[in-house]
Parts: C-alpha cells; sequence; structure tokens
C-alpha cells in the first residue's frame, strides 16, 4: 500500500499495516509545512523562519537538517523515499494522487455539479477526511495561520453542505451539527444564518430569534460591527414568518450563498452576501494624510491617457514608499473605476508573515469581487482562467502590494479590459512583458523636509538647519525619516538637534531607527533573507569594502569570483536594490544599506574577512601599478613588483578598451573605512624598495613603500592608494 500523508488532523503518515518510526513533535512541524507546500522547494532559511519566526536557535540549521533525516527514514520506511527530493532552491516533497488528505478535500470541497444529491455527498466525503483540527499536534511558528485558512475553507465545505440539505428539506438534521460548529466559531454569520433557518423551518421561530439577536450582540460587543445584509434579511423574514422561507421554491439563494432573494444569483459563479451587483467593492487601505512629495510619480501614475499601460510596476528599495504612493494613486483614480477597487498584500516581505501564493491571492481577489469561496476552483490555472474573466468588460482598479518577483504576479495580470493593475515590490519586475516600470528614488531634499515637518509640527520649523542634518543622516529614506519623525513626536522634551546628535552615531543609527513594530533594519533584513546565497555573500563582503561605490573588479577580488560572476551578482543585487548604480560599471550602498552590510559581515568568519581584504588590498596595489606602468613606462624598472594578483581576472589589463589610469581611483573618497577587526596578513610589500606609487607620479623616498598594508585615515608621504575600483 502507498504511503498516505496526513495533516487534517495530527500529522501523520500511514502505510497501511506496515509500521513505521515514530516522529518527534519538532519533526511532525516540518513534515506539516513540507505537506502544507508540497511540489515546492523550501530553503533551509525559509523552514527554519517557517519553525521559529524571527529568533530561531543557534542550532536551527542542525535542526532542520536532523528532521529532515528523520522525515526520510520514515518516508523510506514507507516505501516513499524517493517523494523527498533535493534542488538547487531547497527541499521539495512531492505527493501522487489520493497521498495528501488535504489534496483530496479539496478536490471534494470544490467540485461544482448539476446534481445537488452527489454534491451533497462529495462534500459529505470531504468532511469526513477531517480527523480533528488541522496541523493539531504542530506547534511551530506558522501553525496558527496555516490552521485558521484550513479552518476556514472546513467551515465553507460545511457552509455549503449546510445549504444543499437545507434545499433538501433536512432541517432537523442540521439544527444539532450547525449548533456544534457555531460553539467553536460564534461569529460565523453564514452559519448562524442558517441554523436560523433550519430552527424556523423546524417551528421554533423563538429559537430562531433568539440565536440572531447573540450573534448580533456579540458581533457588537467582540468587534463594533452590525451584521451584513444577507443576515438582516434573513432576520426580518423569520420575524415576520415569511412563507418563502419554508421550502425552495422561492429561497433560491441562502443565507451567504448569494442575495437572499436573487434567483438569478444561484449559478456556479454566484456572488456573496454582503457583495451584491450593483455595489462598488472597495479594500483599499487609507491613505496617509501626511503624505509629501512624489508629484511627479503620481503625475504618471494618475495621467489620463489611453495609451498609457495598463499595468504599472512600481519597484524600489525597501523604506522608499512604494505601498504609499500605489495607495495614494488608487484614492486619486477610485472614481475612474466604477466596479471595484482592490487590494491584496502578497506579503513578500513582511516580518512574521508567509508569503502569499499565488493560488491564495486569486482566492482573495476573486472573494473581493463577490465570488462564493465554493464557487472558486483548486487549481491555480483555473483560478487565473475565472479571474480573468470576471475582469473582461469591468473597470477594476487592482493593487497588489509587496510583490515578490514577476512570477508570483503574472497569473493576476488581467486579460484585454478597462481595468488597472498597480503593482509594489522590492524588486524590478524586468520579466513581465508590455508593464510600465515605474523605479522610485529616495525623497529630494525639500520632499523630506516637507514630510519630516508634517509629522514633526513646529519644532521643525524652529530647527531647520538640525532637520537638515537629521534628513541627510537619514539618507532621505521615507521609512527612515517617517520614523526620525515620529519618535521625535512622542518626545516632547527632544529637540531635533538632540536628534540628529543621536544619529551621528554610525554604529547605533539603525537602531535609533526603530520603533516597537516597525525599523528601518528589519525592513532590510527582510529584503536580506530573500536574496540568494552568494547574492548574500557579496552582499556582506561589500559591507567591507572601505569605498563610497564600487566596480566589478574589485568586487570579484573581495569575494575571489570570477568578473563575470561578480558582476551577475551586482546586477542581481541591483535589481532587487540592495545596491544603487550612478554610472554604468560602478555601483554603490544607499548610506543606511552601507551600515547594514558592515553589520551582517559579522556573520563572516574572522578569516574570511582578512582574506577578502587581503585579496582586495592586492587588487588594488596591481591596478595602481598598471596605471604607473601605462603612465610611466620608462620608470617601471625603479618600482617594486607587486606580483600575481589573488584573482588574476581581477585586474583589467592596462591596454583593455576603455581602460584608463582613472579606473584606479574611487569616483569619490571613502569615508569611514569599514575594516574587520586586525590586518589581513597577506598584505604585506614583497621586499623593501626605495620606490614608492601614486597615479600621478612616482618619487623616491627613503623608508620603504607600504602601500600593501592596513589603510590609515591618514597615509604617510604621498603613497595612498584609493580603494573604489
Amino acid at each position: 500500500m502507498s504511503a498516505r500523508f496526513l495533516i487534517l488532523g495530527p500529522v501523520e503518515v500511514s502505510a497501511g499495516d506496515r509500521p513505521l518510526p515514530a516522529l518527534a513533535p519538532r519533526h511532525r512541524a516540518f513534515l506539516g509545512y513540507l505537506l502544507l507546500h508540497a511540489g515546492r522547494a523550501q530553503s533551509v532559511e525559509r523552514l527554519t523562519e517557517a519553525v521559529w519566526g524571527p529568533a530561531p536557535p543557534d542550532t536551527a540549521r542542525a535542526q532542520v537538517h536532523a528532521a529532515l533525516a528523520a522525515i526520510r527514514r520514515v518516508l523510506r520506511a514507507a516505501g516513499a523515499a524517493d517523494q523527498l527530493r533535493t534542488s538547487v532552491a531547497g527541499y521539495v516533497l512531492t505527493t501522487r494522487p489520493g497521498q495528501l488528505d488535504l489534496e483530496g478535500f479539496t478536490a471534494l470541497a470544490t467540485t461544482t455539479g448539476d446534481d445537488p444529491r452527489q454534491t451533497a455527498e462529495r462534500l459529505r466525503t470531504a468532511l469526513e477526511l477531517w480527523r480533528g483540527p488541522a496541523l493539531a499536534d504542530v506547534q511551530a511558528d506558522y501553525a496558527p495561520a496555516a490552521r485558521a485558512r484550513l479552518e476556514d475553507r472546513r467551515l465553507t465545505a460545511v457552509e455549503r453542505l449546510a445549504d444543499l440539505e437545507l434545499a433538501a428539506g433536512r432541517h432537523e438534521d442540521l439544527i444539532d451539527r450547525l449548533g456544534a460548529e457555531l460553539a467553536g466559531h460564534p461569529l460565523r454569520e453564514r452559519l448562524t444564518g442558517q441554523l436560523m433557518l433550519a430552527l424556523h423551518r423546524a417551528g421554533r421561530q423563538a429559537d430562531a430569534l433568539s440565536a440572531g439577536r447573540g450573534y448580533r450582540a456579540r458581533l457588537v460587543r467582540e468587534q463594533g460591527l452590525d451584521p451584513g445584509p444577507a443576515f438582516l434579511a434573513v432576520e426580518e423574514a423569520v420575524l415576520q414568518g415569511d412563507a418563502r422561507l419554508q421550502g425552495d421554491s422561492g429561497l433560491r439563494g441562502t443565507p451567504g450563498s448569494g442575495g437572499l432573494w436573487a434567483p438569478g444569483d444561484s449559478g456556479p459563479h454566484a456572488r456573496a452576501a454582503g457583495s451584491p451587483k450593483g455595489k462598488t467593492a472597495t479594500f483599499l487601505p487609507y491613505d496617509v494624510a501626511d503624505f509629501a512629495g512624489r508629484t511627479a510619480e503620481l503625475t504618471q501614475l494618475i495621467a489620463e491617457d489611453d495609451a498609457v499601460p495598463s499595468i504599472t510596476a512600481i519597484d524600489g528599495m525597501a523604506g522608499i514608499g512604494k505601498t504609499a504612493l500605489a495607495v495614494r494613486a488608487a484614492h486619486r483614480l477610485a472614481d475612474h473605476y466604477p466596479d471595484g477597487r482592490l487590494f491584496v498584500d502578497l506579503h513578500a516581505h513582511t516580518a512574521g508573515r508567509q508569503q502569499m501564493t499565488t493560488s491564495e491571492a486569486l482566492e482573495a481577489l476573486l472573494r473581493q469581487l463577490g465570488i462564493r469561496a465554493e464557487a472558486i476552483p483548486a487549481r491555480l490555472e483555473e483560478r487565473a482562467a475565472l479571474w480573468r474573466a470576471e475582469l473582461a468588460g469591468r473597470r477594476v482598479l487592482v493593487v497588489l502590494d509587496n510583490a515578490a518577483d514577476s512570477a508570483h504576479v503574472r497569473p493576476l495580470l488581467p486579460g484585454p479590459s478597462g481595468s488597472l493593475v498597480l503593482i509594489t515590490s522590492r524588486r524590478r519586475l524586468t520579466d513581465l512583458d508590455g508593464v510600465r516600470s515605474l523605479p522610485m528614488e529616495v525623497l529630494p531634499a525639500s520632499d523630506a523636509t516637507d514630510l519630516f515637518t508634517r509629522i514633526v509640527g513646529e519644532r521643525a520649523v524652529r530647527e531647520p538647519d538640525a532637520v537638515a542634518e537629521v534628513l541627510l543622516l537619514c539618507g532621505f529614506l521615507p521609512l527612515a525619516v517617517r520614523i526620525a519623525g515620529a519618535r521625535l513626536r512622542h518626545r516632547p522634551r527632544w529637540s531635533v538637534a538632540y536628534l540628529a546628535q543621536r544619529l551621528r552615531d554610525e554604529r547605533r543609527r539603525l537602531s535609533e531607527l526603530a520603533t516597537a513594530e516597525r525599523g528601518v533594519a528589519a525592513a532590510f533584513a527582510l529584503s536580506y533573507q530573500q536574496l540568494e546565497d552568494t547574492e548574500r555573500h557579496l552582499f556582506r563582503l561589500l559591507g567591507l569594502h572601505p569605498g563610497r561605490d564600487v566596480a566589478p573588479h574589485a568586487a570579484a577580488a573581495l569575494a575571489g569570483l570570477d568578473v563575470a560572476e561578480a558582476e551577475d551578482t551586482l546586477e542581481a543585487l541591483l535589481d532587487t536594490h540592495m545596491l544603487q548604480q550612478h554610472e554604468p560599471g560602478r555601483y554603490r550602498f544607499h548610506d543606511l544599506l552601507r551600515q547594514y552590510a558592515h553589520d551582517t559581515a559579522a556573520e563572516e568568519p574572522p578569516h574570511e574577512r582578512h582574506a577578502a581584504m587581503a585579496r582586495l588590498l592586492d587588487h588594488h596595489l596591481n591596478t595602481a601599478s598598471a596605471a604607473m606602468d601605462l603612465l610611466y613606462p620608462d620608470s617601471a624598472h625603479r618600482r617594486p613588483a607587486t606580483g600575481r594578483p589573488a584573482t588574476p581576472s581581477a585586474t583589467p589589463p592596462k591596454h583593455a578598451p576603455g581602460w584608463t589610469p582613472n579606473a584606479a581611483i574611487s569616483s569619490e573618497p571613502p569615508r569611514t573605512p569599514a575594516a574587520p577587526t586586525g590586518r589581513p596578513t597577506r598584505a604585506r610589500w614583497p621586499r623593501p624598495s626605495t620606490a614608492t606609487c601614486t597615479t600621478t607620479r612616482c618619487t623616491t623616498m627613503p623608508a620603504p613603500c607600504t602601500a600593501r598594508r592596513w589603510p590609515r585615515p591618514a597615509a604617510s608621504g604621498t603613497s595612498r592608494v584609493r580603494a573604489g575600483h
């Protein structure tokens, strides 16, 4: 018998009567997560975050590998050893048809048909697969949210079955079952309406009204809300003893299953209660009152021009204000899209939240349009097709916030329609054809001043010079400006100058730019965690680089990579906005990201940091030597031999096209060298010499040249090699 995977209850693996090794609770947590994402690769980092959240133990990686080894033993005993594979992207657990109870439930619960009796039987079979709360024995960071989502799907199946049972006249059998469900989910409006209808049909009008009053009171007490229109219609009909509540001759839809008295809404794509046709669905978040600047970007987004693409991707670094811009533009444009204003946070970079899958996003969007949950197909392709069909002929505004990459949002894009889609992402979505790109930069000084003043108030007006310094120390990054302003606003005894004084300390700056719920470093960390291993490695080493910018050859030397590989990695970091580019071939950090990179460099072992800096200094020495050979070939014999660079391909040949001596000089001098502790042991001048080199002349010095030793803030004599290239 083939293996069976069970997560609708305690997490288990079974193989008929075959005994299987027991799994420890922590191992079942990893197995449950892999089964929830069956067929999709999960990296060690993703597994670690899923189980322990943002604060994993030091032994997390070892525990992940131990858990995977234990799972492999169980699968081997169950005859399914080949179903857990290792790929470049991580670990993939695949399931075959009929093996995973969740897949069986989904297939049965979402199937629609013309025969109500067959549909009801499929729903009963689907619900019988549940053995208790999903992931019942799993204690992990991901479990509560996953359990809630699965429970919502179970309740939707219960409600759909109740509709069919009511239509078939089996209301007496429903009363106890619906009462038991409501005991655990008392604010489930559709279940309450169905119970009221069942009680009324059983001749218990007083009990039906009592159930309605209890629900109404609890909803107001716990959430401050009023019931929806479908519930109110049921309550009124029960109160009036409406004859249409008896049987299904006049009640084609039931509470929550499509406009209470709307026979035309009983088809497979009937709209949910609370979203009647003709009413505009609006799900946009609030527009912040102190929004400042971004005039040019807003003009591009709200331009009423038929030639403007209907899809715009807004990209930029963490904290740049992408969501605020998209929401501001959406509110400005709302009146032009009367058929709906939808918003979905895809959570690609949200602390403590798992990234929303494309399939889940389609379900959320279809629900926002008013499609009943049971009418939404299970397969991604079918959901995407239904989404495009629903948008055809409509004018709907859609904001897809916080997308991971192009693949994440491609199925969410509409077909030919009058709709507008605004996407925000920290990655440049270069693989989406026909989509306009709107990259965002930091705020201009005037706009940053305006934002800070709106947050802080009069104190900012009284101290303009201190405000300018604070904004400079914040790198004009909107998130940093907002946090700095919020901290000052809630510290009435602080002056702007005092805040600037606190921010001057580079070692404390990122910790100063944080509150209880958000922080600049935390935002950067989410972007950093999404990088590939090679990208994270280079990012950390670039944090050691003492210059303001870096070229591919220097990056190659620093990381010990081939130049082409280093350039590809730099471009990848540029695409994720972890680096900036102010001229072709040169890359730089935003000031705050530079500090974050320097902090993450501590993850590298000390000997790796020293080796990286030794390679970098060797590279600069050889580059400076090549410059001198080109400028002053006649004096080459008087200069010391530099030896071969640690990474030969990292130093460009002196006669390479377009190479000039300026390549040896950084475009801007370094600020504070981000040096590791100690000096690289390899960086020593190969032999005593009376010559020293500069990029402009060669002079005779009485002491040996020390250009290859660790760079000091003030270089001795005329010997100085700038480290920007």
